[in-house]
């Protein structure tokens, strides 16, 4: 299973512990990240060693949420993956209370145990202003729903808000780390009224050799995340931009770049 420490998110409030549930349209409120850099809304947090993170179209996207998902391979077991946001930093855990929750997608090509899929992360300081107090608490959908309901090259959606979770450090209500306790959400929140977010994120861990997945429509609290390629135009090749927002070599110059636009659009 996935054993890191940074964060993340999607879904519908589903009515029964551990049910599957179809993805909601993305609406106006939804944002949509186009791109896992130091510099973007979503950074690639402690992606390591040959783990990857990036936006494509490879696995598409859940239902409502565009062409695209994040991506996310780990060849070796020391590897990570993961894209996370602080956007969320700072306010209360309880403002996750009903609505956290995300999409996974797994590859049949994938060599990994088959109960491994990305995780759903939330770093959180669990005494607020107090001193001490840090963890990351992890959904993971086999906690809650077992084997038998994870599927291969199939979008699923997870309620997080209805499901089970597990801590990488001490914490209540846990007696123990690492998926060795795990507890409804809303029992970590009762544990915890004065927990505070620190960041939220997708995380593909250590442990995780030969998995390849895909995440999308992230859900915590009034954030809804769709992952999606960015879509470029002809205004893109200006200003230098063909050089600079398409692959190295793909243009001779600014002329190709713009008619190349004209031609395959």
């Amino acid at each position: 299973m996935a054993r890191t420490r940074i964060a993340t998110i999607v879904a519908v409030i589903a009515t029964a512990v551990g049910v599957t549930v179809a993805a909601a349209p993305a609406s106006a409120a939804t944002t949509v990240v186009t791109e896992i850099s130091p510099t973007s809304t979503f950074t690639p947090g402690a992606t390591r060693d040959t783990g990857t993170v990036a936006i494509g179209t490879t696995f598409g996207a859940p239902a409502g949420f565009g062409t695209g998902s994040l991506e996310l391979s780990t060849p070796a077991s020391n590897d990570k993956a993961q894209a996370v946001s602080t956007q969320a930093a700072g306010t209360l855990l309880s403002t996750f209370a009903t609505r956290i929750g995300y999409a996974t997608y797994r590859s049949s090509a994938s060599t990994a145990s088959p109960l491994q899929y990305p995780a759903l992360n939330v770093e959180v300081d669990l005494n607020g202003a107090a001193a001490g107090g840090y963890t990351t608490l992890v959904y993971e959908p086999y906690y809650t729903v077992g084997s038998a309901a994870l599927k291969l090259d199939t979008w699923q959606t997870w309620d997080a808000a209805q499901g089970r979770w597990w801590t990488t450090r001490p914490a209540a209500p846990f007696t123990a780390t690492f998926g060795a306790d795990t507890r409804l959400w809303s029992d970590v929140l009762a544990a915890n009224p004065d927990a505070v977010i620190i960041s939220v994120g997708i995380n593909q861990g250590s442990g995780n050799a030969g998995l390849i997945a895909a995440a999308d429509a992230l859900v915590a609290g009034g954030l809804t995340i769709d992952f999606d390629p960015r879509v470029y135009t002809k205004d893109d090749c200006k200003a230098g931009g063909w050089q600079t927002n398409f692959p190295a070599g793909k243009y001779k110059n600014q002329g190709d770049c713009v008619s190349s636009f004209a031609t395959t659009r």
